[in-house]
């Protein structure tokens, strides 16, 4: 076209053309302008070059326009997909700051597309103010490259108030030089998943005899609350630690079923003076100890109105049976701040507080202040003792029999570590464990059981009828030790003892610390002789899977199980199971805590193998266990006076 025209019009007809396009803008005329004037410049053969170039762009135009054709018809078939799926899919144009929001998303939460707007704040603002750190958090790491995609669980709320547990992920749109200009995601509503992992986990972490939270589940807990109240800002947290008053005579004249009765109808009125509506925890820590954390408190009086209301619920009798039970309860404060780092401090103080309020009167509640030293000067003079107590001889043993259920003669013994102190008190081992545990003092302390028991079992084999196990527990961290399968190979060699007649009991909680060890470990004992048991089956986990990992020679049952036999249907269905399980896979099993003559006939008709508790005994010293051998004990010999009365 424009090759005749220049011919004859010349240069200054081209520059005046030139100029017109350029300032029309016409790119696709330009680029035949120039070719052509190229082509007339410098001859054929560059012209054909610069045409060859010419319908090279235009193809590699063309194919572009094509890919992103399919690309917007890809995404388009994604998002489809995405919305046929239930999921919420969503979009942030970064350059415009703009989010648009599927229908899916918007029903999701009870809102109409039109109602979400495009504002990312109203994105924000409806996530809990938890998790709005976190969520962006996710959000700038993909953007900014630290991460492979965006993935975010929180909870968000509905239109009805409600909230939702929603999984979050997308994948940022970047340039050619890896810049973001946007980002497209899918939102689900795993609500009703995180409902049934949460009814998993409640059940692993819940105390049976109570149905509270038990120990483990409150310390998980107290460390996140800790550090949300650091997060957030959001109010800080208290901590109750509440103890009952007069328990252990209550324990000692009534026996320990009454008791466990006691500490679940304590429980329940514990549970009633809560603020619900704030997500407050009530857990058992341990024995009549129950702890509270009160999470974004206002004031200290929030604290003090609970208080307040869990000492009013005490007042009245407890109907146990026919027993009627009057007992009140000491609580302990202890309210964190911003320089507060650690949740085992915090227990503490509100354990000294706790203590405090004992001290002064009954049924009162006290807060921590820096003047209630004087119970963690104790635990701290306690640990600097405990460190000479073996080399003093201050720690004993007692012995608690462990009866047939068939002949009722005893069978075994369990060793129970005290510690008479030099100043004639005589701790129980709830005290003092912890603190060797915490110090390393554990495993000296155990070699010490360990040793002790044995020859002491080799002194039983002169005066008994029946040759008798002792069976000795193993803390989680003696059990951790590379050296504990040596040491009792040696110990048993030394004492002259059968290694078929020690018997070693680990807990739940201690097997899982670190498996391959463990079944090292226990390997290794069982290859020596010794047996192996499984202790305090029915609390924590109670995972089959232990059953079955490891060789087990006996399972005791938990007293906590064995204390709701004849109470509690679904107690029995469980007992009657674990005992049939267990004979199964070629073990025993040993009933703890039994405390009544109907306990008994069900575990014995059940064929239940040994029992323990103190429906046989209380744990005796050595010379009271020797006596007890000789005078030829026998459990069914003793109740027959009795029956015949």
């Amino acid at each position: 076209m424009w090759s005749p025209i220049l011919c004859v019009c010349g240069g200054l007809a081209a520059t005046s053309l030139l100029c017109h396009l350029v300032v029309s803008r016409d790119i696709s005329q330009l680029t035949v302008l120039a070719v052509t004037l190229i082509s007339l410049r410098w001859g054929k053969k560059v012209g054909k070059q610069v045409q060859q170039w010419r319908y090279d762009s235009e193809e590699s135009h063309r194919r572009k326009l094509d890919e992103q054709r399919l690309s917007n018809r890809v995404e388009e078939k994604q998002r489809l997909a995405v919305e046929a799926s239930g999921s919420g899919y969503w979009y942030w144009d970064l350059a415009t700051d703009e989010v648009q929001f599927s229908q899916s998303w918007a029903t999701m939460l009870g809102y109409t597309s039109e109602d979400m707007g495009r504002n990312p704040e109203g994105w924000f603002n409806r996530v809990h103010a938890h998790y709005v750190p976190e969520l962006k958090e996710a959000l700038s790491a993909h953007l900014y490259g630290r991460t492979d995609r965006f993935q975010a669980q929180y909870r968000i709320q509905h239109r009805d108030g409600t909230y939702l547990w929603v999984l979050n992920r997308g994948l940022a749109v970047r340039n050619p030089d890896g810049s973001p200009v946007g980002i497209s995601g899918s939102q689900i509503d795993i609500t009703q998943l995180v409902d049934v992992e949460k009814s998993i986990v409640d059940e692993a972490f819940k105390d049976r005899l109570t149905g509270l939270p038990n120990r483990q589940a409150f310390l998980i807990r107290l460390e996140r609350a800790l550090a949300d109240t650091k997060k957030t800002r959001m109010g800080p947290l208290a901590v109750m630690f509440l103890d009952l008053d007069r328990f252990k005579v209550i324990n000692d004249t009534l026996g320990h079923l009454v008791g466990d009765q006691l500490l679940a109808a304590v429980s329940s009125r514990l549970r009633n003076c809560v603020r619900e509506a704030r997500g407050d925890m009530v857990a058992r820590f341990g024995g009549d100890e129950f702890v509270v954390i009160l999470e974004e408190l206002q004031s200290k009086a929030e604290a003090l109105n609970v208080a307040e209301r869990m000492l009013e619920a005490m007042v009245g009798p407890f109907r146990i049976g026919k027993h009627e039970i009057r007992t009140g309860v000491s609580i302990g404060i202890a309210v964190s701040d911003p320089q507060t780092e650690r949740a085992e401090n915090l227990l503490r103080n509100a354990d000294a507080a706790m203590y405090h309020a004992k001290l002064s009167s009954r049924e009162k509640v006290a807060f921590f202040n820096t003047s209630m030293h004087a119970r963690v000067m104790r635990l701290n003079q306690l640990q600097n003792d405990l460190a000479e107590a073996v080399k003093r001889g201050e720690l004993v043993l007692h012995y608690q029999p462990i009866v047939s259920a068939t002949t009722g003669k005893i069978e075994a013994a369990e060793a129970l570590v005290r510690w008479r102190h030099s100043s004639g008190e005589l701790i129980g081992p709830n005290e003092f464990i912890p603190i060797a545990e915490e110090t390393g003092l554990i495993e000296s302390i155990g070699e010490w059981v360990l040793r002790t028991a044995c020859a002491e079992a080799v002194k039983w084999d002169s005066v008994g009828r029946l040759p008798l196990r002792i069976s000795v527990n193993v803390s989680p961290l003696q059990l951790v030790s590379e050296s504990l399968a040596s040491l009792v190979n040696s110990i048993v060699t030394e004492s002259g003892l059968r290694p078929d007649l020690l018997e070693l009991e680990f807990t739940e909680t201690a097997l899982m610390s670190n498996v391959p060890l463990v079944s090292r470990t226990i390997d290794q004992l069982s290859a020596f002789g010794v047996s192996v048991s499984l202790d305090d089956f029915g609390t924590g986990y109670s995972s089959l899977d232990q059953l079955r990992r490891f060789p087990f020679h006996t399972v005791k049952m938990d007293r906590s199980l064995v204390a709701g036999l004849t109470t509690d249907s679904r107690a029995a269905a469980v007992a009657k199971g674990l005992i049939n399980l267990v004979h199964q896979l070629g073990a025993q099993v040993t009933a703890e805590g039994v405390e009544t003559e109907r306990q008994l006939s069900f575990l014995k008709a059940q064929s239940c193998d040994r029992i323990q508790g103190y429906y046989a005994s209380r744990p005796l010293d050595a010379n009271a266990f020797a006596a007890l051998l000789e005078a030829d004990f026998n459990l069914y010999r003793m109740l027959e006076p009795a029956k015949v009365g």
